[in-house]
């Protein structure tokens, strides 16, 4: 199985937004776990998505989320291009960092 790049970025030597990070897992838990760049833009009313995707990877990588064998817990999947020539990718938040926030959420934490 090849190893996802975005495993491999130092999340401590990078500068990230934990609220940000926040917002995008918060909004692909509403959405069902899995979104176009547009549709998690439109959820979580941000213009910069690759940004906030990013964030949302150091955070759960602070968090322990990122492991050898788990990979990334965001995947990402290129859908080819919109009617504008545009870049469609798709993030989906694995089942495991889905249940635990979820289940953190309806908590009340």
């Amino acid at each position: 199985m090849a190893t996802d790049p975005h495993a491999l970025v130092d999340h401590k030597r990078t500068h990230w937004s934990s609220r940000a990070a926040r917002r995008v897992i918060a909004g692909l838990i509403r959405v069902g776990g899995s979104a176009t760049s547009m549709e998690l833009a439109r959820e979580i009313d941000a213009v910069a998505v690759s940004t906030d995707i990013h964030a949302a990877r150091c955070w759960l990588a602070a968090l322990g989320f990122v492991t050898e064998r788990d990979g990334d817990p965001i995947h990402t999947a290129d859908e080819g291009r919109n009617r504008q020539g545009r870049r469609v990718y798709r993030y989906t938040l694995r089942l495991d960092v889905m249940a635990a926030f979820a289940a953190k959420t309806m908590g009340g934490e």
